[in-house]
Formats: structure tokens, sequence, C-alpha cells
């Protein structure tokens, strides 16, 4: 799933995450994805359409320096997943 949403570098750093950190990578790199595209989100009209929109979107990120950073930034508790 992370594949059709990011581009190919940045699904690679989020699947290494993964192995690495666990299933809380996921979390945190989907709660920065709507965080960034958060207006975008609030904007579609056409329930039917959301996830190609948003996977339009995602895929025409310049880098992925910018989610991995709001990626890391979230504190992820225990109690929030």
């Amino acid at each position: 799933m992370a594949f059709y949403f990011l581009p190919i570098n940045v699904a690679f750093d989020v699947m290494m995450y993964f192995l690495a950190e666990g299933v809380k990578i996921i979390y945190r790199y989907t709660y920065a994805i709507i965080k960034m595209n958060k207006d975008f989100i609030k904007s579609i009209n056409n329930e039917g359409n959301f996830l190609k929109e948003l996977r339009d979107v995602t895929k025409t990120m310049p880098d992925g320096v910018l989610l991995k950073k709001a990626a890391f930034n979230y504190n992820l508790k225990l109690e929030h997943i």
C-alpha cells in the first residue's frame, strides 16, 4: 500500500523504518500525509475519487525529507494507537 501513495524512494524509506521500528512507522507516515494535505483533503467533493486524487497529490511530492520530518515530529505514544 505504501508504494501506491508514495514516490518510490519515500516508500523504500518507509519500508526500512517499518523493519526497524514496526507498525508505529505506518501511523507516523499516515498522520504526516494527512497533516500535509489537510487543505486538499477538505476540498475534495467527490468521495469516490478520494484515494486516486490523494495518490496523485502525494506522488508529486518533490522531496521526502519534509514528509520524514513531519512523520517523526509527531510524539506517538501507545495510547494514541
